[in-house]
């Protein structure tokens, strides 16, 4: 792992501590299809297989790239917030690319690369970014 993906996993690591909240990923041989009422969980395969991401925050953002994470290819959002999936575009802006509602689930998304070094927000937070030359 070169130092700049180290740094941005210490500072989103360190963000998701100090903001109090939780995250988890799960391995792909671990995945469990389950997600407990008051939380947001992401797969990164179909009918919630794969890799998982779980969080129960409704006002933080992790950099999904730091968790070993594909792409959001399947959730269930029963947090008492929307999620939101950002992405950077081509002249470097932000911007969301899907909003996953509170109360909603899907098992199969159905956008090929929907989160690929991008970002996994809750409520209205957005993600902060850095260009490092």
């Amino acid at each position: 792992m070169d130092w700049k993906k180290k740094g941005a996993l210490a500072v989103s690591v360190l963000g998701w501590a100090a903001s109090g909240d939780l995250i988890t990923a799960a391995p792909a041989q671990a995945a469990d299809s389950t997600c407990a009422d008051g939380y947001t969980c992401t797969w990164d395969g179909a009918d919630f297989a794969g890799h998982k991401i779980v969080s129960r925050s409704t006002n933080a953002c992790c950099t999904l790239d730091n968790y070993n994470f594909g792409w959001v290819t399947s959730y269930k959002n029963s947090n008492s917030a929307n999620a939101s999936i950002w992405m950077v575009g081509k002249t470097l802006e932000t911007y969301t690319a899907r909003t996953l509602p509170e109360n909603g689930f899907s098992s199969d998304i159905g956008v090929h690369g929907l989160g690929a070094g991008g970002w996994l927000c809750l409520g209205n937070a957005v993600p902060q970014t850095v260009i490092v030359e």
